[in-house]
């Protein structure tokens, strides 16, 4: 599993985050549409188009004594506005907890002031954008993992059969 850093710190806006790992968490949105599943990636507010930590998927830090499943599902809610069902794919022993969500196509989002835009994108895409390599080992980990059945629910992780393998056919 990808390493996030972690260690006592405090977040962009001075908060304190837990010393306890995992210290925050990522999540991977997924959308069904007629050419296929897409990721959503957020763009950094003062970053360049490309490079390390333009566009990553919501993610943030854990704050002290705050559960990591709950500390998923507020960033997510706070950077997108979107509120759904968090699965975790990868929570134990990593310094960085990773999840996925699925919507359905055509959602609202609320970005925050820490993102100006953002934009729905192929697996093979999102993997590409997303740095430093940490993020993009996150990100490729959760997309290697999750599995989907055909009323397109998120439903398993771990499976033989892997997204990524789904997708390209």
């Amino acid at each position: 599993m990808p390493d996030f850093g972690g260690g006592e710190f405090k977040t962009r806006d001075g908060l304190e985050v837990s010393s306890e790992r995992p210290h925050g968490a990522m999540v991977v949105v997924l959308r069904d549409t007629d050419t296929g599943t897409e990721v959503l990636l957020l763009h950094r507010v003062g970053q360049p188009d490309s490079g390390d930590w333009a566009w990553t998927p919501p993610s943030g830090a854990r704050l002290p004594g705050e559960e990591l499943a709950a500390c998923s599902e507020r960033e997510l809610r706070e950077e997108t506005g979107i509120v759904a069902d968090v699965i975790p794919v990868f929570v134990d022993d990593v310094d960085w907890g990773l999840y996925a969500a699925r919507v359905e196509w055509g959602r609202t989002l609320r970005l925050n002031a820490e993102h100006d835009r953002f934009e729905w994108v192929p697996a093979n895409e999102a993997v590409e954008r997303c740095l430093p390599a940490v993020v993009r080992s996150g990100l490729s980990s959760v997309l290697a993992t999750v599995t989907f059945r055909d009323s397109r629910t998120l439903h398993d992780v771990g499976q033989p059969e892997s997204f990524a393998k789904q997708i390209d056919e």
